[in-house]
């Protein structure tokens, strides 16, 4: 066992003598394309905002007479009250990401974005008109591909257990770009979710009106009345609140730093497993040429 062991050892060391040269010129020419490579990948940038979720979509109107606890059944029911997940979910739905697709900027710095300028970014001519700020016909890429692209490398979210608070990212090779897109997104998040909680508030309500003209049973009327007060309620905080869903912890800045390629880990990780490949190619090669020379004693 000892003498396998030291055979293998004085192996790996006459492999690494007798192919230094060529496993040094090998890990070289990796390391020199990995600092090209390296180099060919754009800067990304990314912009993060905290946020929480805001209590106006889910208050209740205290309606006295006993009707708390069914006016949160009912609400459960209604489905009117959008929680944290639900939330997050909407954020990243295929539904609110044609809201989002329908801007022509947005889809414009999505798909067509190819590089940041000295004086103006750079778009790709293929599919976009520059100097009309259009898609060239038949070239707007279909909505599924924009969407793939939009959650694969355009925005994380992350959210924090203990505090409840939530961190958006966004990712682009603009900082500009990437901060714009952080704001106005939870602008149209807010509008999105305030415009869901007033439809299924107001279909409530008509529900309720149309339930007291038919119902016989005073303490019924009572408790419909009750809840249509709630419905009311609710329709107000949608109105007044312009942060209905989602309320700013802390907003999103331009970004002044590259959150991504790492170059230098790249070079490194390149030029290391380069080198290794090179020494383990050798070192192979010489076990089946002692294999075959011993067999071919046999």
């Amino acid at each position: 066992m000892e003498e396998t062991q030291q055979l293998d050892f004085t192996l790996l060391l006459n492999v690494l003598k007798e192919q230094f040269r060529k496993i040094a010129i090998i890990t070289a020419i990796i390391g020199a394309f990995s600092v090209y490579y390296a180099l060919s990948l754009p800067n990304i940038y990314e912009a993060r905002a905290l946020v929480k979720f805001s209590k106006n979509n889910n208050q209740n109107l205290d309606t006295g007479g006993g009707t708390d606890f069914v006016s949160s059944i009912f609400s459960g029911l209604g489905g009117v009250s959008e929680d944290k997940h639900n939330t997050m979910q909407k954020l990243k739905s295929r539904d609110f990401f044609k809201i989002l697709y329908k801007d022509e900027t947005f889809a414009r710095d999505l798909m067509a974005f190819q590089s940041l300028g000295q004086t103006a970014n750079k778009y790709n001519e293929k599919i976009y008109d520059v100097e009309n700020s259009i898609f060239l016909p038949d070239a707007r890429p279909p909505e599924s591909e924009a969407y793939r692209e939009f959650l694969a490398s355009h925005i994380e979210v992350a959210s924090d257990r203990e505090t409840g608070l939530v961190t958006v990212s966004i990712l682009h090779k603009s900082p500009e770009v990437a901060q714009q897109w952080v704001s106005w997104i939870f602008d149209e998040i807010n509008l999105f979710i305030k415009d869901k909680e007033k439809e299924n508030a107001l279909l409530a309500y008509k529900y309720l009106e149309m339930k007291i003209l038919t119902s016989p049973v005073s303490e019924l009327r009572k408790v419909n009345a009750a809840l249509m007060q709630q419905q009311l309620a609710k329709l107000m905080f949608a109105e007044v609140s312009k942060d209905f869903a989602i309320e700013y912890v802390d907003r999103a800045s331009v970004p002044d730093r590259k959150s991504k390629p790492s170059r230098a880990i790249i070079c490194i990780l390149f030029t290391f497993f380069g080198g290794l490949g090179a020494f383990l190619f050798f070192y192979i090669r010489e076990i089946m040429n002692i294999t075959k020379s011993q067999n071919h004693l046999v």
